[in-house]
């Protein structure tokens, strides 16, 4: 019985050091946009001219008329 509980409080143990990892881990991606993080914004930024800017335009102007249906 005392063998059964060692290895059942070393899987706990195990178990919580690997979710305390696991949620320490997720703290350096912010889920929420912070306008005054500068770090962030040139983040933005960047993803913004690679992926974004080629159809919504450099300084982002988007397409010309593009209220207008076609």
């Amino acid at each position: 019985m005392r063998r059964f509980t060692l290895h059942l409080s070393i899987l706990g143990f195990a178990a919580a050091l690997v979710g305390l990892f696991w949620w320490y881990s997720g703290q350096g991606d912010p889920t929420f946009a912070d306008a005054g993080d500068v770090t962030l914004v040139a983040r933005g930024e960047k993803v913004y001219v690679d992926h974004c800017a080629a159809c919504h335009g450099e300084n982002l102007e988007g397409q010309p008329q593009w209220r207008r249906r076609k």
